[in-house]
C-alpha cells in the first residue's frame, strides 16, 4: 500500500512544524485546568444513557475476556448475546472502556476524567494545528479556547458514549497535521502518521470516512490542485474497515429501509445539515436525539441548503 506523497511538482508549503513558547504552555495549561474545573461537578453524576446499558449488560466487563473481544463485538447492542442487533461498530470505544474496568473500575467519575484528558489533549492538537495555517499566533490560542468552551462540547465530556466523537476530534486532527506537514513536503513519516490516525478514526466512529473529502478540500485549499495519488491509500483502509464490520456484525440480517425517492434522500440529507447547523448556531434547548420525521421540516431544509452553499 503506498501512502508517501510525491511533492516534487508542487509548489512548496512555507511552514515549519510550530514551535510552542513558554507562555502558550502556561495558557494551554490554565486552559486544561479551568475544563476541570468547570466540568468537576458533574464527576458526582451517575451513567446516562447507553452507558448505563452497557454496565449492566455488556459482556465486555467481564475482567476474564481478552481484551481482544473488544474488536468482536458491535456497540452495546451487539454486546448482549444478540451479535445482529447493533448497526454500529466502535471497537477503539469498547476497548477503552474494557481497559478502564481493568485499571480502577467501571463507573462515571473514571469515565468523565478520561474524556476530559482527551478533549485536553485534543485542544493541544488544535492549537498546533491553527499555528500550521500561518497568521498571528494569539488568533490560534484564542480559537482553541473558544472552541474549549462550547456549550455542546459538554456532551462530548459527559457522556460517556460520546468517547467516539473526542477520539474523532483527536486523530483527526493529528490526520490533518500529518497531511499537512507531507503537503509542506516533509518526511513520509508524516504520511504515516496521517493514515495511522485514519485508520484509529475508522475503528472510533464510521462517519470518519467522509474525512477523505475533507482532506481532498484541505489540499485543494491549500494547493488549488489536487494529487489523487494520495488517496487511494485511505480509500482502502475504509474499504477493509467497512469489509471487516460487515462481517462481524453480519449486517445482511438487518433490515434497511430505503428512503422512497431521490427527491426524499436530498431532503433528509439537507434537514440533517441543518440541524446540526442549528446547534451550531444556537447550541441551548435542543433535542439529544432527533427522528428524520422531526427534522423534515422547511425550515431545517432551507438551513442546511444555506449552510452547505
Amino acid at each position: 500500500m503506498m501512502i508517501g506523497m510525491n511533492d516534487a511538482t508542487a509548489p512548496p508549503i512555507a511552514c515549519r512544524f510550530p514551535r510552542v513558547s513558554r507562555l502558550e504552555w502556561i495558557v494551554l495549561a490554565l486552559l486544561v485546568a479551568a475544563l476541570f474545573g468547570l466540568y468537576r461537578h458533574t464527576l458526582r453524576y451517575g451513567l446516562e444513557w447507553d452507558t448505563k446499558d452497557f454496565a449492566r449488560e455488556s459482556v465486555l466487563l467481564n475482567r476474564e475476556r481478552p481484551l481482544t473481544d473488544a474488536f468482536r463485538y458491535g456497540m452495546i447492542h451487539g454486546q448482549v448475546g444478540d451479535y445482529g442487533g447493533s448497526f454500529y461498530y466502535r471497537p477503539l470505544w469498547n476497548l477503552s472502556l474494557m481497559l478502564e474496568q481493568r485499571l480502577w473500575g467501571f463507573h462515571a467519575r473514571g469515565i468523565r476524567l478520561v474524556n476530559l484528558v482527551l478533549f485536553s489533549l485534543a485542544l493541544v492538537l488544535l492549537f498546533l494545528f491553527l499555528k500550521l495555517q500561518g497568521g498571528h499566533d494569539d488568533l490560534a490560542l484564542l480559537a482553541a479556547v473558544l472552541f474549549a468552551f462550547l456549550p455542546f462540547q459538554a456532551d462530548n465530556v459527559v457522556w460517556g458514549v460520546a468517547r467516539c466523537d473526542l477520539f474523532l476530534l483527536l486523530w483527526g486532527l493529528l490526520a490533518l497535521i500529518g497531511f499537512h506537514m507531507r503537503l509542506a513536503g516533509r518526511g513520509r513519516g508524516w504520511a504515516a502518521l496521517a493514515l495511522a490516525s485514519f485508520a484509529l478514526g475508522m475503528l472510533s466512529k464510521e462517519t470518519f470516512a467522509l474525512f477523505i473529502p475533507f482532506l481532498a478540500a484541505y489540499e485543494w485549499a491549500w494547493r488549488r490542485r489536487l494529487d489523487w495519488r494520495r488517496y487511494p491509500s485511505f480509500i482502502l483502509v475504509a474499504a477493509a474497515f467497512f469489509f471487516l464490520k460487515h462481517g462481524i456484525l453480519h449486517l445482511a440480517s438487518l433490515p434497511v429501509q430505503p428512503l422512497p425517492s431521490l427527491a426524499a434522500s436530498a431532503g433528509l440529507f439537507f434537514s440533517t445539515a441543518g440541524y446540526y447547523a442549528r446547534i451550531l448556531l444556537v447550541p441551548f434547548g435542543y433535542p439529544k436525539f432527533a427522528f428524520a420525521d422531526e427534522i423534515a421540516g422547511a425550515g431545517f431544509v432551507l438551513l442546511g441548503n444555506q449552510r452547505i452553499s
